[in-house]
């Protein structure tokens, strides 16, 4: 039996710029977040301008992949339904 996916994973990048592209501001928060091991961490969220609401972007790197249901998450804590991309290319 072959393995497969049992979800669709797209680059973060991707679909940051689908949700830049229906209004919403990504930005990162002012002061670094410290983790418990010490590492220093810029966090980043999408913020809809239009009604105040956010979703912090998690230790994500734009070349890192999401899968669809945080995808899907991103959606509707801001209130945004982006068009989502062709499945990524690992």
């Amino acid at each position: 039996m072959t393995p497969r996916r049992l979800t669709t994973f797209w680059k973060v990048r991707s679909v940051l710029a689908l949700f830049i592209q229906m209004g919403c501001e990504l930005r990162t928060v002012e002061e670094d977040a410290a983790a418990m091991e010490g590492d220093v961490r810029n966090v980043r969220y999408l913020l809809n301008p239009e009604n105040g609401q956010f979703v912090a972007i998690v230790d994500l790197g734009d070349d890192e992949f999401v899968s669809a249901g945080e995808a899907a998450y991103w959606e509707r804590r801001p209130g945004v339904e982006i068009t989502k991309p062709p499945p990524a290319e690992t």
